[in-house]
């Protein structure tokens, strides 16, 4: 995993281009961290050309993009779900982070905003062909909605896992053209918003893929993307 995030800095330019003592000046915006809809001002700032990542604070992926990125000054933003039902979540969220094993600025989900999400998830679901939305665990319909706003404002996508290719029956259609686990419901709902570059590492094949519009299923690409400016990682 940390080769694959440095191959991606590495083709920016970002892991000799950035000088250290430019982080904190030369046109960075501050960015605030947001818990329960209050405010309040980090000292986190946005990188002048990539703005920020968008993740959503997890361990593993999440958490190692989130401390690679910030080496090269790029700030993630976590996208977290605030309900009662997730307070154990946020607290080991919160753990970590004092820790250091995650860095980054938090951004709180209400329960109204998470409920903004069910459209995309419904659509989403219609070409995963998962399990009935209505009968999902509250907690997993809540990380369902946080995986939206990941990728809600992103211009592009660079996920970690695994291309579906073992479907059958109804599912035979989808082959080549979804990401199993959580993984895939973020990359579906941005295929669906219609998100030009979407790139996935696929761990098994140890290969970079770019999703293709026109052939609707990911091709393999050469090497690694370049990261582009507001992205979902």
């Amino acid at each position: 995993m940390k080769g694959i995030a440095y191959e991606l800095l590495k083709q920016q330019g970002l892991t000799d281009k950035i000088p250290a003592e430019e982080y904190n000046t030369k046109g960075y915006q501050i960015l605030s961290n947001i818990r329960k809809g209050q405010q309040k001002k980090s000292r986190k700032k946005g990188h002048e050309i990539l703005g920020v990542a968008a993740s959503g604070g997890a361990k593993g992926a999440d958490a190692f993009w989130s401390k690679m990125l910030d080496k090269y000054g790029l700030t993630t933003i976590h996208f977290m779900p605030e309900t009662s039902r997730t307070k154990g979540v946020i607290a080991d969220y919160f753990k970590r982070r004092k820790k250091g094993l995650v860095t980054g600025v938090d951004r709180g989900l209400s329960e109204s905003e998470l409920f903004e999400a069910g459209p995309a998830i419904e659509r989403a679901n219609r070409t995963l062909k998962r399990k009935d939305i209505t009968k999902q665990k509250g907690t997993t319909y809540e990380f369902l909605a946080r995986n939206w706003y990941q990728v809600k404002d992103a211009n592009a996508v660079y996920a970690i896992g695994d291309i579906d290719y073992g479907g059958t029956g109804n599912k035979a259609s989808i082959n080549g053209r979804t990401v199993k686990g959580g993984t895939g419901w973020a990359v579906q709902m941005a295929v669906d918003k219609g998100v030009r570059d979407i790139y996935i590492f696929d761990q098994k094949q140890k290969d970079w893929f770019q999703f293709s519009n026109i052939k609707d299923r990911f091709i393999k690409i050469d090497q690694a993307p370049k990261i582009k400016r507001n992205s979902a990682v």
